[in-house]
């Protein structure tokens, strides 16, 4: 026997019997702090720590978890996280999915479900999209229990079940109505608000989209939104995806069939900067826009929250109530309304923050971050938007998520000069995303809102 054996041996039955003491006392504290900041580094071989930073849309970019030893209402515990490592630096968002395991550290969690079959969705990166309904619901504190009453559908609504399965065979029944023969369909995936299918016909390639709720709440604000962005895009060189069709299927659910683009490659992010800018210059689709008014002729959705859209003559005014006023009251946090008033109280109801200048109404995306965005064999790409009339400097609240570089913002300048007070009305836009973050997905994204409002003051 070595020397010494007996002293491990001691030790080892003191650490026997110490081991159930200590487990009973950590657990509370492991229930505590479940969920917490602390999501561990991952596992070696998985890519540079650097990379595994939470960030948009799903956990919120700096405490989207619980923090250790609190208890609040809307933190994960697990989670897809959405990696937007250099996001300021002008790389795209990389998606890589962890959870915590009982033991603490951070595993791989089930793969996403892949929307677009691994296109490339920005400059460099291979983004698919992420199903993000198995994401916890928000409860409690007087909120709505479930994600339908905050209007994002839950998952029998949103990819539809067999009502959304329907609905594809009503789009191929369209489809062949029209004179097309239907060659192969397969699905590709989908969001929580809808599946995705490619449809291969003897005169092309379409994508379509299906959902188990009607056309009028699902698709028609987004075909709308299309079409008035690929009106003002065509002249200025970015591409929008042609909608054919859009409508209810009989036996429930409802599509929209737009044309399928081969997108891939790199994009020059300047040209990108140009066409954006282009398109924010040009003459307005619909006729309240032309005369100045702003919003848009039908309510649609940014994500899967109700946006508002009545036309009205004064953009302070149509911001501070139907934007982020709305999402305020939505959020019902004590500690971000009172903020929200300051802001209010300090701006003259936002007005000294557009004191630089007037506003006239652009076309905007509404929701253009880096997985609403790619190169094509037509150009710079948008889709999948939010769209309405608006400030034109309301395309960049979702800028810290996007991956805009440097070629980008002096594309876009070459046309579209910096205002004096743009950094400040920043703030004021970021705070609008950050807070509808909120609403959808809790965590966070209420810390940050809060500290963008705190700007403005």
């Amino acid at each position: 026997m070595a020397p010494g054996g007996g002293r491990a041996r001691c030790l080892a039955r003191w650490a026997a019997a110490l081991l159930p003491l200590c487990l009973a006392l950590g657990a509370p504290i492991w229930r505590r702090g479940r969920g917490a900041a602390a999501w561990a580094l991952p596992p070696r071989g998985s890519g540079s720590r650097r990379d595994q930073r939470p960030c948009c849309h799903v956990a919120a970019r700096r405490g989207g978890f619980r923090r250790p030893g609190r208890r609040r209402r809307g933190g994960p515990t697990r989670a897809t996280i959405a990696d937007c490592s250099g996001a300021a630096r002008g790389s795209s968002c990389r998606w890589r999915g962890w959870r915590r395991s009982v033991s603490g550290r951070a595993v791989p969690a089930a793969a996403p479900a892949v929307a677009t079959g691994g296109r490339r969705l920005g400059p460099q990166v291979e983004v698919p999209q992420l199903h993000l309904g198995a994401l916890p619901q928000r409860g409690g504190g007087g909120l709505e229990e479930n994600h339908s009453s905050l209007g994002v559908p839950d998952d029998g609504q949103a990819r539809g079940g067999l009502a959304g399965r329907r609905a594809a065979s009503g789009a191929v029944e369209w489809l062949e109505s029209q004179g097309h023969k239907v060659l192969s369909e397969r699905g590709t995936g989908g969001s929580s608000w809808s599946s995705f299918r490619e449809v291969k016909a003897d005169s092309g390639e379409y994508f379509v989209k299906t959902s188990g709720r009607p056309a009028a709440a699902m698709f028609e604000g987004e075909a709308r939104g299309l079409r008035a962005m690929g009106a003002a895009g065509s002249a200025g060189g970015v591409k929008v995806p042609e909608v054919l069709h859009f409508g209810d299927d009989p036996r429930g659910g409802s599509f929209i069939i737009m044309e399928k683009l081969d997108m891939g490659g790199r994009m020059d992010m300047g040209e990108f900067g140009r066409a954006m800018a282009k398109m924010h210059l040009a003459e307005p689709l619909d006729k309240e826009a032309k005369a100045g008014s702003f919003g848009f002729p039908l309510d649609n959705t940014i994500g899967g929250t109700p946006q508002k859209n009545p036309w009205t003559s004064d953009w302070p005014e149509f911001f501070r109530e139907h934007r982020i006023g709305f999402q305020v009251k939505r959020a019902r946090d004590s500690a971000l309304t009172g903020m929200w008033n300051s802001v209010l109280d300090k701006t003259d109801g936002l007005r000294d923050l557009f004191s630089d200048g007037e506003v006239t109404p652009s076309v905007i995306h509404g929701d253009l971050w880096s997985g609403n965005y790619a190169g094509s064999n037509q150009g710079p790409t948008i889709f999948d938007p939010a769209t309405y009339y608006g400030h034109h400097e309301a395309e960049w609240g979702m800028a810290w998520c996007a991956g805009f570089n440097g070629q980008f913002w002096a594309g876009y300048r070459e046309v579209i000069p910096k205002a004096p007070l743009f950094e400040k009305r920043r703030a004021l836009y970021e705070a609008y995303h950050l807070i509808n973050h909120y609403n959808l997905f809790g965590g966070g994204y209420l810390y940050q809102g809060i500290g963008s409002l705190e700007q403005l003051l």
